[in-house]
Formats: C-alpha cells, structure tokens, sequence
C-alpha cells in the first residue's frame, strides 16, 4: 500500500511546502504553525522516497527473476539438442555397422547356415527321442533312428506309411486296442491342436523280439507272451499362412521301465495300504479269531495266494493243529485238522524259526501234501512258503501260504511282507493271551472283591450293591421283592465256650446249610455281619419267604451242632427276620432293611429259634414299631 502511495506523499509534501510560502508571505499564521507545517511536508517528502525506492527494488527483482528463469530454459533446449544428436549419431552408427555385416558376413552366415543343418541333423539322429514327420494324410515323410528302434522297423518300412500300418500293435494302457482315429497324430490333424502326453504301447516287429518270444503269427501280430513299449507320445501340427496343416511333428520318448517302476510303485503301496489295513485290524481287536480271520484273508488276496492258514504247535499234545484257513472255492478247508508233530515236514525247521520255502517240484513238496492235507493231492505241484509265529521266545505255530507253482517264485518282497504280517500276527496272539491272563485276574479279583473269606459267599458289599440293583428292576416291573435276615442264637457264648476256630467251623456249616435252603438262581445269600446272614428274594411276596426261611431253619437244625451255652435249644439255632416289600409301595432299600431287623428283633424277643415276618406298608402294634436295642 505504501509503494501505491507515495506519489501523492510526494505531491501533498510539494503543496505543504508551497502553502508554507504563500502564508509567510501573506501573514496568514504565526511561526510555530509554519514550522509544523513544513515539518510535515518533509515528512510526507521521505515516505514518497522511501515508496518509491522499494518500487524500484521490486522491478529489480522481477527482471533478475525473468532473466534466470529464460536462462534455464535456454540449458534445457540445449540439453535436448545434445541428447537427440547423440542418438542420432548412435543410430546412423548401428545402421552403419549392420550394413558393413551384412555386406562382410552373408558367406559367413551361409557357411554357419550349412553348418547349423549339420549339426541339427546329427543332433536329430542323435536324439533319444523318437521323431516322424508326417503330412496331412498322416504318412510318415521323415524319421530318426531312435524311432526306428521304437518302432520296431526300419526307416524304409515307416518312410511313406500312416500310422494304420501298425494295425494291432499300438494298445492303450489297459491293453486294449488303440484305434488310429483316437490316436495322437490322427486328433492334432482332426483338430489343428496340439496333443500331448499320450501313453501308448507298441509291439515290437516280430523280427526284432528274441528267439522265445518269436510267435508262429503273421507280421503285426504280437505273441501273448511279448512286452510292448510304452511310449510317451506329442503331436505338434504345423499350420499355413491360411490355416491349413501342412505337417505334423510326432514326437515319443520310452517309458517302459518308468511305467513299469510305477507299477511297482503302485503295488507296493495297495500292499502297504492292505498291511496297515490288517495291522489296524489286528491292534485293535483282542478276539483271536476275527483276527486270524482277517490276517488270512488279507494275506492271500496281497500275495495271490491259494490258501493262507494259521497253524498253532501244541507241545503238550504234540500235534499242528489248523486254527484259521482262507482258501479258494475251488479246494477243501483244513479248519481243525491235525498233523502229528513226528511227520509234520517242516516242524524242525520251524522249532529253529526258519522260513521253509519250496516249489512244486521239489520232493519236499509230496511229503507237505501228505503231512499237513493228506486229502489234497492237488497240493503237490504248490509253491509253499511256511514262516514262524514266535511269542515270548517260544514257537506258538506257523503261518503257512501256498499257490499254484505256474506262478513265479516267492518274492522277497512278498517274503517281506509275510513277516510283517506274522510279527503283528504275533503281537496280537501275545496281547490276546495278556488280555486273557488280565480277564481271569479281575474275575478273581472281582470274586475275592465280592466274596467273604471265611464262608465263601458274597459279602456285605455284594449285598447292598445287589439289592440296591433288585430293589430298581422290581420297581420297574412291579412285583414283590423279600429280604430275610438270619443272626445265630448266642453266638458269643458259643464262641466263648468252644473257641473261635470251632466258632467259624460253625458259621461255614451255617452258610452251607443256607445255600442248600436258597434255591433260585435270582436268589442272593450274603453274610451280612458277624454271625449275620441276609438272603435277598427278588419276586417273592411275604409267604413265599416265610418258606424260605423255615426251610432255612430246618436245614439248620438238621446239622446237629450242639450249643451248650444256648438257653432255647441244645443244639445251634437261628432266629430269621423276614421283610416283604410288595409291589407298587414306594419305600426305598434302607426301609426294606430296617423292617427287616426289627422282625428279626421281636424274632429274637419273643424266644428265639423261629421266624417273624413283617410287610412294609402293614399298620403294626405301635409298641413294637419303637426303636429297639440290640439283642444277641
């Protein structure tokens, strides 16, 4: 604003200036004003200086600005001037070097051209590759020598001929024909597309096969017993400027042992699968028949076998006896049959946990036959393999595999894969007989755990786990269920008159005479505690168990053992308290036990040596429905 203004600073300071003149010379006002007057002025004066200075400056600026700036410009033009013609200089130099090397080097170019086809023929004769050169009839124009040997003819029987002169020679991978329209020549012609990847086998000339393998056929057609080669075949059309096929580059490579290793590959995998398949079988079953059942049957389908058996050694018995046998439909089981150990064939052998094997032929052969299947005369020309079954160090028997001897020998991968099988046979047999050993341990267990030791009956926490279990399953059907408690008349004088040892002598004659009583099988007789008896009667209403208890006490006076410190009899009694909880009442197990003890109580109150009955859900005399004290 202040560069704006300052020619009217300028021109307001000239005005003061002359207006201080003219009223000095008029008188118009007095000194001091004058003076003001005219300090103002230059004050105005300098501001119009000072604006106009800085506007100066500010033109300055703008043209070094303009002047720097047409500079840069300049630099940039020349930079590019520079660039361009050095690409031109580079461009007219390599136009130049190609013109002088195309005129010095086309001899050279035509010499290197020759030379080239040289060596891509050599390199095409060279090649493990098998390669023709067919038109679009798909006849053959062109071969090396690797398709030649391949193919099985020579290069005079391709040259000129279409893939249909093999007739029956090419076959697919499942051995059936391979048509010529589905062939990989005869698809790129039909779709001017390239195919790859084709597997084909092809029979060799009957010229080229080796002496066995000559058939008595005519040529093209291959002997049942000859091997193809399998060819991993490409067919690449080539096309015209319009689109039509002028040739096609069939190219195969030989990939009969690869192939042939694959299929091992993938046999040896079925097996693997098959053995983990009978090894999960085997460890996770602990019946022996299901898996003797399983190995058999396994065995033979993996191993191509006739028959797979099981044959255990009983030593005791000294005989081989057959235990598991998978055969074909066509031959008779052996399941059960016996061989004596003084004519088995191999049973030295086996005692020395060798692998006996043999062929038809061998005179071994007769004696197997008539050893172990006397009835199998068609056994004789088999080929046997007999392996070990070692448990804990000791033979246990033998896993024995027989097939026709057409066949080729036992492999030992077969061999192998036998004794994998007959270790897992092994540990399944070893954890059969420890599950076995473990069975019997807890049901001795589980008797020592339920019985008493003194008398031989269950115990007390077999009674209560029993009617705690008969208690529900009368609920649930709806009948009776009794129980008798039985308590020997002054046991302790007993005892203290004839001692303990005669005491439990006693108490074992009384359990024996109370199971003779107790005759259901669904009936449980129990020491309750001490000189205590408690026989549970499931589906027996209150008169069925008066009879039991009487026949109880009748069997008990019938032993006749004399009780000199008894003040009822001279000879051991009973007293027996007997409980019935008839059906549809809802009173539970401790209410059965407790009407139980106090029939026995009044049994004991009113003289001893008799029964008393009393039913749950019966109204009583109060005064013998009080809690009672215990009498002995």
């Amino acid at each position: 604003m202040a560069r704006q203004l300052f020619p009217w600073a300028i021109g307001l300071s000239l005005l003061l200036h002359w207006l201080v003149l003219i009223g000095e010379q008029q008188n118009w006002y007095d000194r001091p004003t004058g003076a003001a007057c005219q300090t103002l002025g230059t004050t105005l004066m300098l501001s119009g200086l000072i604006g106009w200075t800085a506007r100066s400056l500010d033109r300055v600026d703008r043209k070094r600005q303009q002047a720097e700036d047409h500079l840069r410009q300049v630099k940039i033009q020349q930079v590019k001037i520079n660039v361009e013609q050095r690409v031109e200089h580079r461009i007219a130099d390599r136009l130049q070097y190609e013109l002088q090397a195309r005129q010095i080097g086309q001899t050279q170019l035509g010499q290197m051209l020759c030379n080239s086809e040289t060596q891509f023929q050599r390199l095409i004769q060279d090649l493990n590759v098998g390669i023709l050169l067919q038109d679009a009839d798909a006849k053959i124009l062109l071969s090396n020598p690797k398709a030649s040997e391949l193919m099985g003819l020579t290069e005079d029987q391709l040259l000129g001929k279409g893939s249909l002169a093999l007739g029956g020679r090419v076959i697919r991978e499942d051995g059936s024909l391979f048509p010529f329209n589905v062939q990989p020549v005869a698809l790129a012609i039909a779709t001017q597309k390239p195919i790859r990847n084709v597997v084909m086998g092809v029979y060799r000339h009957i010229e080229d096969l080796p002496i066995e393998e000559q058939p008595d056929q005519p040529f093209g057609q291959p002997h049942r017993q000859a091997q193809p080669v399998w060819l991993l075949v490409d067919a690449e059309p080539q096309l015209t400027p319009s689109g039509e096929i002028c040739h096609v580059l069939c190219t195969f490579s030989d990939i009969t042992k690869r192939k042939r290793l694959l299929e091992l590959k993938l046999a040896q995998a079925q097996k693997e699968k098959a053995l983990n398949q009978v090894i999960q079988t085997i460890r996770h079953s602990l019946d022996l028949d299901a898996v003797f059942t399983t190995a058999t049957a396994a065995i033979a389908q993996m191993l191509q076998a006739d028959r797979a058996a099981i044959v255990q050694y009983l030593p005791e018995q000294a005989l081989w006896r057959n235990v598991a046998d998978h055969h074909l439909t066509s031959l008779p089981s052996v399941l059960g049959k016996s061989v004596s150990d003084s004519v088995h064939f191999a049973s030295a052998q086996l005692k020395q946990f060798q692998v006996v094997q043999f062929d038809g032929a061998s005179p071994i052969a007769s004696e197997a036959s008539l050893t172990l299947v006397p009835e199998l005369t068609q056994v004789s020309s088999a080929a046997w393999l007999v392996m070990p079954l070692q448990v804990n160090g000791l033979l246990w028997g033998s896993l024995d595999l027989t097939r026709n001897s057409d066949r080729p020998d036992w492999q030992y991968s077969e061999i192998d894969l036998a004794l994998a099988i007959v270790d897992q046979l092994a540990i399944a047999i070893q954890q059969s007989e420890l599950y076995q050993e473990l069975q019997a341990a807890n049901q001795k267990l589980q008797r020592l755990a339920t019985l008493d030791g003194l008398t031989q009956i269950s115990n007390r926490r077999r009674f209560d786990d029993y009617l705690r279990q008969e208690s529900l399953r009368m609920a649930r059907e709806q009948a009776p269920l009794s129980l008798i408690l039985c308590d020997v008349d002054f046991f302790k004088p007993y005892n203290d008159t004839y001692g303990h040892l005669a005491g439990d002598a006693c108490l074992i004659q009384i359990t024996k005479a109370i199971s003779r009583a107790v005759k259901r099988p669904g009936d449980l007789a129990a020491r309750y505690g001490g000189e205590e008896f408690a026989i549970v009667l499931p589906n027996t209403d209150g008169k069925g168990a008066i009879q039991v208890a009487q026949d109880i006490r009748a069997e008990i006076q019938q032993l006749y053992l004399p009780h000199a410190a008894s003040s009822v009899s001279e000879q051991v009694t009973v007293s027996l308290g007997v409980a019935c909880l008839v059906a549809g009442c809802p009173y539970s197990v401790t209410a059965l036990i407790d009407t139980a003890d106090q029939a026995l109580y009044w049994a004991k109150k009113e003289g001893r040596d008799r029964v008393q009955l009393k039913q749950i859900g019966k109204v009583t005399d109060p005064q013998k429905s009080k809690k009672r004290g215990r009498l002995d």
